[in-house]
């Protein structure tokens, strides 16, 4: 989320609201494992706040993965611990050029090198290294999503930096912020995207300070677009700690740190949940049926501050 100055120029956390500090490279290559764990294992993580509709909808899906990959041979990526990698990384800054020059520590010069040299290895299963041949040759024919907000950007990335040791994706769209981007594999026939939709529903800025988010409006930017993945990842979280004012049926419902407006305070946790429900509610009532993964809430990754006030990532071995 650090790298997010285009949206008014703030850290979208408050102080008081502050969640364990984890170092970014560290905490981004952790969410990173577990996608790439899906891709070696194919799990399904299941949302357990859905409605009895969204439940009833959702089985078909959760039975045909389970008949395909029986429970002995799923391998839980989530638990697990950090252990020494002496092969160090699938790729660096001086072997991919799709890593933003403001997210390129080593260019910037960041003098140590120890950060990129650890994997994660799950509790009762081993996690293979990632393989883009394997990865390719299953996701021929196919296409995947990110949708969420900076973080998934940076998997977007990844992934991509990873693939090129294979093939270098061509783009075939981006945005003016290069928020939303599409590339396409040739030799594959795979399409690879990810789309900016932090709140995933419909929001838009009110000033510097405030914003207005409809609870009950899905953000179009990737509803629209929904039906054109076989693979969708999802997130959401962190942005809703910003200021703004929540509306249902176009009429102001409550608020978020609005101290001054005459609106009931939501928090973060409700609206956060109306989002989630309305997406989910959504992708079980549509007849187009991809393979979604839901990541969950990442924690703040900056100690002492935030990143525009003097706040550090000075870690250098996991948290």
């Amino acid at each position: 989320m650090a790298d997010e100055k285009v949206m008014m120029g703030r850290e979208p956390l408050l102080e008081h609201e502050k969640t364990k500090s984890i170092k970014q490279i560290l905490l981004k290559s952790i969410a990173g494992v577990l996608l790439v764990g899906f891709a070696c294992y194919l799990f399904l993580d299941s949302f357990t706040s859905l409605t009895p509709e969204t439940e009833i909808n959702l089985l078909p899906l959760e039975k045909a993965v389970n008949e395909q990959h029986p429970k002995k041979e799923v391998c839980d990526v989530s638990t697990g611990e950090w252990i020494p990698n002496p092969s160090g990384p699938i790729y660096t800054n001086a072997t991919c050029n799709h890593i933003q020059n403001h997210q390129n520590c080593m260019k910037n010069g960041r003098p140590d090198t120890g950060y990129l040299y650890w994997r994660w290895k799950p509790s009762n299963c081993d996690l293979p290294p990632f393989d883009p041949v394997k990865f390719l040759n299953k996701m021929r024919d196919k296409s995947w999503v990110f949708i969420g907000d900076s973080i998934f950007r940076n998997h977007f990335q990844s992934l991509t930096c990873m693939l090129s040791k294979v093939e270098e994706l061509v783009e075939t769209y981006h945005d003016s912020a290069y928020r939303c981007q599409t590339l396409f594999s040739p030799n594959y026939n795979f399409t690879l995207a990810v789309i900016w939709a932090p709140y995933l529903v419909q929001y838009e800025s009110i000033d510097s300070e405030t914003l207005n988010i409809h609870l009950d409006i899905l953000d179009s930017k990737w509803s629209s677009e929904y039906n054109k993945y076989d693979y969708v990842v999802i997130s959401g979280g962190q942005w809703f700690y910003r200021s703004a004012i929540m509306y249902e049926n176009n009429k102001a419902v409550g608020c978020h740190n609005c101290p001054y407006e005459n609106l009931r305070e939501l928090g973060v946790g409700e609206p956060y949940r109306k989002a989630l429900q309305l997406t989910l509610n959504f992708m079980a009532r549509a007849e187009h049926k991809p393979f979604v993964i839901f990541r969950t809430w990442t924690p703040d990754h900056f100690e002492y501050g935030k990143w525009y006030n003097g706040g550090i990532c000075n870690r250098t071995k996991p948290f």
